[in-house]
């Protein structure tokens, strides 16, 4: 069985020997005032950025993605499809760390989303996208203008459809009246519409 030896030094008055250590830690064991000091600015330092940390229950954070969506009012998808979503998909392919492309034409919109790979500058991403996008002439006269933007993680809590057998502006009226309803509650940190057209 082997045995365990442990050498201690001890000074001439009693004390532990500290001379043998080197580097920082043989400095604070022989300096205990620097050490003391170190320590209180540490404290000091966590004290003071945790007073800027922001705390969020369901923080944002990228996924990488892009999403171009365009209206087109009164198009059906085959319509979509054809004068949208393939233009859109052919033109964005060359942008740099394009890993996939998922669309879908439905009535009276194209929503394409671009995933990049990991690790992609998506500021850089969304920038390109957007060059990309703005040199296709060939848009329908009929159609709005893209809206390009970075997918992240927010998420809805609840979602409300207003419609009725009224004209569009007092639809719209209506929406953004209760958009800024929603907003004065200090438990709604978000509430935008979507999906309404400029005036």
């Amino acid at each position: 069985m082997g045995h365990i030896t442990e050498e201690r030094r001890v000074s001439d008055d009693g004390h532990f020997d500290r001379s043998g250590i080197r580097g920082p830690i043989g400095f604070m064991a022989k300096n205990g005032i620097a050490a003391n000091v170190v320590m209180l600015f540490l404290v000091l330092a966590g004290l003071a950025s945790a007073r800027n940390l922001v705390q969020e229950v369901l923080p944002d954070f990228s996924l990488d993605r892009v999403q171009i969506v365009v209206p087109y009012p009164g198009a059906v998808p085959e319509e979509v499809e054809e004068s949208i979503v393939r233009r859109i998909e052919e033109q964005i392919r060359a942008v740099d760390g394009l890993s996939r492309v998922e669309a879908t034409a439905s009535e009276g919109l194209a929503s394409v989303i671009a995933e990049f790979t990991s690790g992609t500058d998506v500021n850089r991403a969304l920038n390109e996208v957007k060059a990309e996008v703005d040199r296709i002439p060939t848009f329908p006269a009929a159609a709005e203008r893209p809206e390009i933007r970075e997918i992240t993680s927010r998420q809805s809590v609840i979602r409300l459809l207003v419609y009725g057998d009224v004209p569009e502006r007092t639809l719209k009226e209506l929406a953004y009246g209760i958009e800024e309803g929603l907003s004065a509650l200090p438990e709604v940190s978000l509430a935008e519409i979507s999906g309404a057209r400029p005036y």
